[in-house]
């Protein structure tokens, strides 16, 4: 499963994330607009990072069976 695909997989939060993420956006300006603590976010990249490798895995052990 490809990136793009993988992330329309994912909880809204998390989508956001990554789209902010890829903008370019500083951890206060994410922490702003999902309305949590700057200190989370890399807590929630490390959550959010696992989601995506789960789902690229369950796609290559699919593929394989």
């Amino acid at each position: 499963m490809d990136r793009t695909s993988a992330l329309a997989h994912l909880p809204e939060t998390y989508q956001r994330l990554f789209a902010m993420l890829d903008a370019g956006l500083s951890a206060r300006g994410i922490s702003a607009e999902l309305g949590v603590e700057p200190a989370s976010i890399p807590t929630l990249v490390r959550i959010g990072t696992a989601k995506l490798d789960a789902l690229a895995a369950a796609e290559t052990v699919g593929s394989v069976a």
